[in-house]
């Protein structure tokens, strides 16, 4: 039953990415398949972090956000997110990018988010492009980290822990990372 569920899963997604490709992806222009690839390594984002990762006016970035169907908005917390579907198809996108061009979008994508205090997603980001001596440099307290000390992200901080050894500190063994891989090793 559950082979069954999961050939089911993979026939839907495969016909949603057809349709989003063929219908939304093709359609697009240049300009906006790059504004798609770099902003789909965020979780959410704000307008402020789309102008530093796209490096576009704020004009150009509102366009863009309120020309693409599959960007929603939430008032609440004035965040912008990919529906579900789509933010797989693009990570489908940036699998079949090249390396190197990938991991200079989630290295910037990184570094947005470490500048506007959201720690975590930048760490998550670093990890994924193998940056552990920039999560070690970070000197963000503890308390912002704490809450997303949960099992949902196990793995990216068990990477991170995993890494301690292998990042130079140049001396420099404070700061809240320590603190958390103490916590890890302890668990």
């Amino acid at each position: 039953m559950e082979a069954h569920k999961n050939g089911l899963t993979d026939f839907v997604t495969d016909k949603c990415n057809t349709f989003i490709e063929n219908n939304i992806w093709l359609e697009s222009d240049q300009s906006e398949r790059e504004f798609l690839s770099s902003m789909g390594v965020f979780s959410s984002f704000t307008l402020s972090q789309c102008i530093k990762q796209t490096l576009l006016s704020e004009k150009e970035c509102l366009d863009m956000l309120n020309t693409i169907a599959f960007i929603d908005y939430n008032e609440h917390t004035r965040r912008y997110s990919f529906n579900p579907m789509f933010k797989k198809f693009i990570v489908q996108i940036l699998k079949e990018k090249p390396t190197e061009e990938v991991r200079n979008i989630t290295l910037r994508a990184a570094r947005t988010n470490l500048d506007d205090g959201n720690y975590f997603e930048a760490m998550k980001l670093f990890s994924q492009s193998k940056e552990y001596n920039e999560i070690y440099k970070c000197t963000c307290d503890f308390v912002h980290i704490y809450p997303f000390i949960i099992k949902q992200n196990k793995d990216v901080f068990t990477d991170i822990a995993n890494h301690y050894w292998d990042v130079e500190k140049n001396g420099q063994y404070t700061g809240m990372l320590k603190r958390m891989v103490s916590i890890h090793f302890q668990s």
